[in-house]
């Protein structure tokens, strides 16, 4: 039997809305962190269930680390729930948006979080992967900030 390595490719589009409905679009590549895959496995063999995803966003412009949990600097943004996923193609979409900005922000930095059950009912979270956002986009007061996370599975060299 031939052994095939898949290659998780991510990517992040950011899209603020203007009050008046225009909007503004950056993007990112995603890193995925030590925390995630370990979390993947245990999925995959069924040591942890019910995974939940929630989308995060920050200010840090910080290289990602692979042994990072969570953003670097959320600037008071709560996670927000994954609201839409889809899968089309072996590419699955998760979409999501905050509540309309309090205060401005300058978004430097994008993550997926993680979170699932053990069968003891002891929940567990942890970031899976993270994107340097570029370029920067400020989201001002009244303005929604939207993130669309895009992971393809692909064999890898593909």
């Amino acid at each position: 039997m031939a052994h095939e390595a898949l290659a998780i490719r991510g990517h992040v589009l950011l899209e603020v809305t203007h009050p008046d409905g225009s909007t503004e679009r950056a993007e990112g590549h995603n890193s995925v962190v030590d925390g995630g895959r370990q979390m993947v496995a245990q999925l995959l063999a069924g040591l942890l269930q019910s995974p939940r995803f929630a989308i995060t966003a920050g200010i840090s412009a910080e290289e990602t680390l692979p042994d990072l949990t969570k953003l670097f600097d959320p600037d008071g943004l709560e996670p927000v729930p994954v609201a839409d996923v889809t899968i089309k193609d072996g590419i699955l979409r998760l979409r999501a948006s905050f509540p309309p900005a309090d205060r401005e922000r300058l978004i430097k930095e994008a993550g997926l979080l993680l979170t699932a059950t053990h069968p003891d009912t002891t929940e567990v979270s942890t970031l899976y992967n993270r994107a340097l956002v570029k370029p920067h986009v400020t989201v001002r007061v009244k303005e929604t900030l939207t993130l669309t996370w895009q992971l393809s599975f692909a064999p890898q060299g593909a």
